[in-house]
């Protein structure tokens, strides 16, 4: 099939609102830190849910709905069933991970 130019175009649109969104939550990462095994943001541990509500605003700022966001971190963050199973809990930082920044979860807008 065939995309017309304002398909072509409203899917660019999608694309660039993703990617602004998916900063964002990038950004909420960069301004976390460690301490022990959990990733602190505002003084509080910072959950998945914390990062699927900054995406699912910017989305909702720039006009997009979001469905079915995916936020997976931990043991079970690679599997494509973690929506339904994900814990809700805090991020656990890795230990691999520098005490700086932690590592980026799986973080899918869909």
């Amino acid at each position: 099939m065939i995309k017309s130019a304002e398909e072509v175009a409203a899917i660019e649109e999608a694309q660039h609102h993703t990617e602004t969104a998916l900063a964002a939550a990038l950004d909420v990462l960069r301004e976390s830190v460690i301490r022990g095994d959990e990733v602190i943001w505002k003084g509080r541990p910072l959950t998945s849910e914390d990062l699927k509500k900054v995406v699912n605003v910017s989305l909702m700022e720039n006009d997009c709905i979001a469905q079915h966001t995916i936020i997976a971190c931990g043991d079970r963050g690679w599997t494509r069933t973690t929506r339904a199973r994900a814990p809700s809990g805090p991020i656990k930082a890795s230990s691999s991970t520098s005490s700086r920044a932690p590592r980026p979860p799986i973080i899918s807008p869909t």
